[in-house]
C-alpha cells in the first residue's frame, strides 16, 4: 500500500500544475506568462544563447554577467531550440518545473527514511512526500520559470548521494561530483553550499584522525572548478567577479554600506524570513503552526548523535545548508522579494527535519500513544493543502500582472518605436524579451557597469547618462516613474499602462517617456565668470564615478540631483521661492552631487596644480535651509571660506588659494562643513 501511495504523489503534482497554469489563462484571459519579470531575463539570455549570442542579455551585446544560475540558462536555450520561443517558452520552463518537482517529491521522501534511519516506516516518508506535493509554496517556486527547481533537485540529489558515499558506496561519488558541481554555479549561493558540502567530506576523517584520507578528500575541491572559471570568465570579460545581479543588490557592494548597517539589514531580513515563511502565524507564506519546533526535535538529536560517533553527515551538512546558506541570501536588497524565493531550495531540508521530528515523536511517546501520530500528520497536511488555492489565486494574479504591465508594454513599444530604438528600462525581463529592441537596464542588473552608478545614487545616475556616448544613451525609457526624478529629461510621456490590482510588480504605473538629453552639458562650466585672467586648469564633477576616481575623491557615499535655471548674465541669484517665481530665469542646469553636513563633515579630492602660483577655486554649491560655511583646505590646512546663505538654486561662491600652499603637482584640496544643517557640492573648477 505504501509503495503504491508513494506514485500518487505524481498525478497529484500533475494536477497541481494544471490548476496553476489554469489559474495563469484564466487572469490572463487565454496569455501565457510568468509570475515573475526576472524570469524573463533568463529567457532572453536562452534564446540569444541557442542564436548563437552565448550568454548575450541582447543580440550583439555581448557578454552580460546577469545569467546568475548557468545551468538554467542552457535548459531553457533547449526548449528554444526545440520549438519553445517566443510565449511558448513559458510552457518549456513550465514542463521542466514539473519534471523537477516529481524528482524533488520522490528524493524527499528517499531524504526522510535516509535521516530516520533504524526505525523507519513507510507513513512517515509518504508525509514528507505529500507536505512537498501539497506545498502551494513549493509550487509557486517550482513554477516561476526561475532556477528554482534545479537549484533544488540539486540539493537534493547531492544529499542522497553523500548519504551512499559515506555509506561506502563507492559508485556514488561520480554522482556526488557531478551535482556538486552544477550547485557551484546554480546561484550565487550555490557556491557556499558546494563548500560546505567539501567542507564536511574533508572534517569527517579528520575527527577521526585519518589525516591521509583527509588530504585526499581535498580532491572534492575540485566541484568548485566550473564556478572558479565562470568567476574567471567574467573577469575576463567584464573585470570583476561577481554576477551583474549580486553588483546590483548584494549589500557587500553597496557604496553607503557600514558595519552597523549591514548587521542591522541582515538582522532585519533574518526577521523577516524567520516570521514571514517559518513562524506558522499565516497560511499565505508561513508553514503549518508547531512546525518549526518538530524541525528541531528532528535535526538537533541527529546532530548530536553523529557528533558523537564522530561522523557528521546528513544532519550537519542539512544544519550547515540551512542556516549559513539560506543567511547567505539574506544579505541582500531582495532577501525577502517575492515570496521568500531565494529560501525555497533551503524550505526542503526544513520539510524533510520537521518530517523526522514527527518521527521522533511518535518514537518517543507510550505504544498505547502511537495512534495519536495520524492526527498530527493529518492536520499538517489539512494546514499545507489549504494554502494551495490561495497559492494557485496567488500564481495567477502575479502573472497577470506581469502580463497585463510588462508584456504590454512590451508590445506597445514594438509596435510604435522604431526599430533601431534604444529603450532604458527599471525591469530587466519581458520588455527586452518581447519588444525585440535594444534595451538598457537603468539599475544595472543586466547592462554591465551599470550597477555601480545606480547605487551611488540619482547624482551618479545622470552623470552617467551625461558620459554615455549618443549612440549608448536611451533615446526611449519605459519606467517606473515614481522611482525617478528626472523631469527635466522624462518631459513626454507616450504611452503608460497602470494596473489596479498589483500584487507582485515594483509599481502600479509603468510609463514610456521619449528622452529630452537637451540639458546633459550644461553643467559643465559655471554658470557666471570667473577668475578674470586665469585659465582654467582642472575641474572635479561630483557625483561622476569616473571624474571622482580620476582625482582620489573621498566623501559622503550617496549622491543627489538637483536642476535648477540659470540667471540670466547680470542677474542675482534669488533669495526666496516667491523671488525666483518672479525672475526671467535662463536654461535650466542640472547636475550631480554630494551633500555634506555635521554628520559627513568634509570632501577632498587629489588635484593636479603648477607650483608656485595662485589658484582659485569656484565651486556649485546648493544650500537651502540654513546658512553654513565651506572652509577650503589645501593638505588639511584651512586657507579659504565659502559663506553660504540659503536661496533656491545653484550658488557660485570661489576662493582665493595662495601659492604659497600650493605645491607642484597632487594637492590635496578639501571641504570642511561649518553650520547646523547641510549643503551640497556638485562642481569644481580650478584656475591658475
Amino acid at each position: 500500500m505504501a509503495e503504491k501511495l508513494r506514485y500518487a504523489g505524481i498525478p497529484l503534482i500533475v494536477l497541481t500544475a494544471l490548476w496553476f497554469l489554469w489559474a495563469m489563462v484564466n487572469y490572463t484571459e487565454g496569455g501565457l506568462s510568468m509570475p515573475l519579470d526576472d524570469s524573463f531575463i533568463y529567457f532572453s539570455f536562452a534564446r540569444n544563447t541557442a542564436s548563437g549570442h552565448i550568454l548575450n542579455w541582447t543580440p550583439g551585446g555581448g557578454f552580460s554577467s546577469a545569467a546568475t544560475s548557468l545551468p538554467w540558462v542552457f535548459v531553457l536555450a533547449v526548449g528554444h531550440a526545440v520549438g519553445f520561443r517566443g510565449e511558448l517558452l513559458v510552457l518549456w520552463a513550465f514542463i521542466v518545473g514539473v519534471g523537477c518537482a516529481i524528482a524533488a517529491f520522490f528524493a524527499v521522501m528517499d531524504l526522510v527514511r535516509r535521516s530516520i534511519g533504524e526505525g523507519y516506516e513507510p507513513w512517515m516518508g509518504l508525509l514528507g512526500g505529500a507536505l512537498f506535493a501539497l506545498s502551494g509554496f513549493l509550487a509557486w517556486g517550482y513554477l516561476s520559470g526561475m532556477e528554482i527547481p534545479l537549484m533544488s533537485v540539486a540539493m537534493l540529489a547531492s544529499l542522497i548521494y553523500l548519504h551512499r558515499y559515506l555509506a561506502g558506496e563507492e559508485r556514488a561519488r561520480i554522482p556526488l561530483a557531478v551535482w556538486g558541481s552544477l550547485l557551484g554555479v546554480m546561484r550565487p549561493e550555490g557556491l557556499i553550499v558546494a563548500l560546505l558540502l567539501v567542507a564536511l567530506l574533508v572534517i569527517r576523517p579528520l575527527l577521526r584522525g585519518d589525516r591521509k584520507l583527509a588530504r585526499r578528500r581535498l580532491a572534492w575541491t575540485g566541484i568548485a572548478a566550473p564556478a572558479v572559471a565562470a568567476a574567471a570568465a567574467s573577469w575576463a570579460l567584464t573585470g570583476h567577479l561577481a554576477s551583474a545581479a549580486m553588483l546590483q543588490k548584494s549589500y557587500f557592494y553597496e557604496p553607503a554600506m557600514t558595519l552597523y548597517m549591514f548587521v542591522d539589514l541582515t538582522t532585519k531580513n533574518i526577521a523577516k524570513v524567520a516570521t514571514g515563511l517559518y513562524s506558522g502565524s499565516y497560511f499565505y507564506d508561513g508553514s503549518p503552526l508547531l512546525l518549526t519546533p518538530l524541525f528541531f526535535l528532528g535535526l538537533l538529536p541527529a546532530m548530536v548523535r553523529e557528533a558523537g560517533k564522530r561522523s557528521p553527515g546528513l544532519a550537519w551538512l542539512s544544519a550547515a545548508w540551512f542556516f549559513v546558506g539560506s543567511l547567505s541570501t539574506m544579505m541582500s536588497l531582495s532577501s525577502d522579494d517575492h515570496h521568500f524565493r531565494y529560501q525555497i531550495p533551503f524550505y526542503h531540508l526544513y520539510l524533510v527535519w520537521s518530517v523526522v521530528g514527527v518521527a521522533a515523536l511518535v518514537r518517543a511517546a507510550r505504544q498505547r500513544w502511537k495512534l495519536a501520530a495520524w492526527p498530527v500528520a493529518a492536520y499538517f497536511l489539512l494546514v499545507t493543502a489549504l494554502s494551495l488555492p490561495r497559492w494557485a489565486d496567488t500564481y495567477g494574479m502575479n502573472c497577470k500582472n506581469i502580463f497585463d504591465q510588462q508584456i504590454r508594454m512590451a508590445r506597445i513599444i514594438d509596435r510604435i518605436l522604431p526599430e533601431g530604438a534604444l529603450v532604458g528600462i527599471n525591469d530587466a525581463g519581458a520588455i527586452p524579451y518581447f519588444s525585440n529592441r535594444r534595451t538598457f537596464d537603468v539599475l544595472g542588473l543586466a547592462t554591465e557597469g551599470q550597477s555601480r552608478w545606480f547605487r551611488s545614487g540619482p547624482g551618479s545616475l545622470y552623470e552617467r547618462f551625461e558620459n554615455l556616448e549618443r549612440d549608448e544613451r536611451p533615446g526611449w525609457f519605459a519606467i517606473y516613474p515614481e522611482w525617478f526624478f528626472f523631469k527635466e529629461i522624462f518631459t513626454q510621456k507616450i504611452a503608460s499602462v497602470r494596473l489596479s490590482d498589483n500584487t507582485i510588480c515594483g509599481a502600479d504605473e509603468k510609463a514610456l517617456y521619449r528622452a529630452d538629453w537637451s540639458v546633459l552639458g550644461r553643467g559643465e562650466s559655471p554658470g557666471h565668470p570667473h577668475a578674470a585672467g586665469k585659465r582654467l586648469v582642472d575641474s572635479v564633477d561630483v557625483a561622476d564615478l569616473d571624474s571622482e576616481q580620476a582625482h582620489g575623491f573621498d566623501g559622503p557615499p550617496a549622491t543627489l540631483y538637483a536642476a535648477y535655471p540659470y540667471p540670466e548674465p547680470g542677474q542675482a541669484v534669488p533669495k526666496t521661492q516667491e523671488e525666483a517665481e518672479k525672475l526671467m530665469w535662463g536654461p535650466v542646469v542640472a547636475d550631480g552631487g554630494r551633500r555634506i553636513s555635521y554628520v559627513s563633515t568634509s570632501q577632498e579630492m587629489s588635484v593636479d596644480l603648477a607650483g608656485g602660483k595662485d589658484v582659485v577655486i569656484v565651486g556649485r554649491v546648493e544650500c537651502r535651509d540654513l546658512p553654513a560655511t565651506l572652509h577650503v583646505t589645501v593638505d588639511g590646512e584651512r586657507v579659504g571660506e565659502w559663506r553660504l546663505s540659503p536661496s533656491p538654486g545653484f550658488a557660485e561662491p570661489e576662493s582665493l588659494l595662495p601659492a604659497g600652499y600650493i605645491e607642484d603637482g597632487e594637492n590635496r584640496i578639501g571641504l570642511e562643513y561649518e553650520g547646523e544643517a547641510s549643503a551640497s557640492v556638485f562642481h569644481l573648477w580650478f584656475y591658475q
